[in-house]
């Protein structure tokens, strides 16, 4: 099956339209106050109600359930996404649907990754996978890569996954290639992406 393609740091209706269009299935809302993207939830929602199809993601720091569980009915939220290190006993009081991320790859990282896929069967895991780094996310078994969002810098990687036979993540998470300096959505390079990508994954 084709990986889904994930986009974070939606904060317009305009920028998540064009992903609706472009056929991006996750959409990462920044729903941790400290963070510089941060949106209200009172806007995600809104921008949701004009899209169809999308899964919304709201990206938490270390909040607490109650709060996260209100927040997530009020953005109208389908996947809660918290830090790697959000404690497993706080984080399994949480009823909605779990992404675990992180922003480095280490064999920390990897075997916390492990462990929190035996403790929430049904969570997803976001995290960086650059190629120098392959040694350490390809100790995953392919039943947690499958339920994994690859993060990119570049698309050249993204491109060789395609190409290649064997295990495919559940979806990449697009890094800074399809962003400008300031962080918006580059559309243009997106475009160049969006077609590359649909021209290998028949």
């Amino acid at each position: 099956m084709r990986p889904k393609l994930k986009l974070n740091h939606i904060s317009s209706l305009h920028d998540a339209r064009y992903c609706s269009a472009v056929g991006v299935e996750f959409l990462g809302f920044s729903l941790d106050p400290s963070h510089d993207f941060y949106l209200a939830p009172k806007s995600i929602a809104e921008i949701m109600e004009w899209l169809s199809g999308p899964v919304a993601v709201g990206e938490f720091g270390y909040q607490s359930p109650s709060e996260i569980e209100q927040l997530v009915e009020e953005a109208h939220l389908n996947l809660v996404s918290l830090p790697i290190d959000y404690p497993t006993p706080t984080a399994s009081e949480i009823t909605s649907e779990i992404l675990f991320r992180s922003e480095t790859l280490s064999q920390e990282i990897v075997d916390r990754i492990s462990q929190l896929a035996e403790a929430f069967p049904a969570a997803k895991f976001e995290f960086p996978a650059n190629p120098e780094e392959s040694d350490l996310w390809k100790q995953l078994s392919p039943s947690i890569l499958e339920r994994s969002l690859l993060q990119y810098a570049s698309p050249d990687p993204i491109y060789d996954i395609l190409k290649k036979e064997g295990v495919k993540p559940l979806a990449f998470s697009l890094g800074d290639f399809v962003e400008e300096p300031d962080g918006n959505l580059d559309y243009e390079s997106c475009d160049d992406f969006i077609e590359e990508y649909h021209s290998i994954a028949i």
